[in-house]
């Protein structure tokens, strides 16, 4: 049987290696933020305010997205999770449209928010900020597509 000091010390343990992976997320974030940037601008080097983007490049930019979302989960990074959903969302509406200058704003508004939340390493839902934040993503991404 374990004793009290056994447990707190298996505890702390536990604790630390979280902690660790935490970490191990940030870096692996930082990481995957920069690919998306990156692919995300070779998909509409284009430059026009309507281009078309190869789907595989937006299938990059998705699959890239749709892993920060996993990875936020895990750790407790549900705002993180929220953003990368609704981009992942725009992302797959986008493989069989143009991408209008709406379009290009939003997911651009989305990495950006991603970003920041990276930057801050921001938990949880992000509380009233992070809350707000998701709402006028949404509604950008929602918009890209009005009558």
């Amino acid at each position: 049987m374990l004793s009290l000091s056994d447990f707190e010390r298996l505890i702390g343990s536990a604790e630390s290696a979280v902690e660790d992976l935490r970490e191990e997320f940030h870096k692996e974030l930082t990481d995957c933020l920069g690919r998306l940037r990156q692919d995300w601008t070779t998909a509409t080097a284009a430059g026009d305010a309507v281009a078309t983007a190869a789907p595989a490049d937006l299938q990059t930019c998705f699959d890239l997205t749709h892993q920060i979302k996993s990875m936020g989960g895990t750790f407790d990074f549900d705002l993180v999770s929220d953003i990368a959903a609704s981009l992942c969302e725009l992302l797959q509406d986008l493989q069989s449209r143009p991408v209008s200058a709406k379009a290009r704003d939003s997911v651009e508004r989305h990495i950006a928010a991603l970003e920041l939340v990276e930057a801050r390493k921001l938990r949880g839902d992000g509380g009233p900020f992070g809350r707000q934040l998701v709402t006028g993503l949404t509604e950008a991404r929602q918009a890209c597509f009005a009558g």
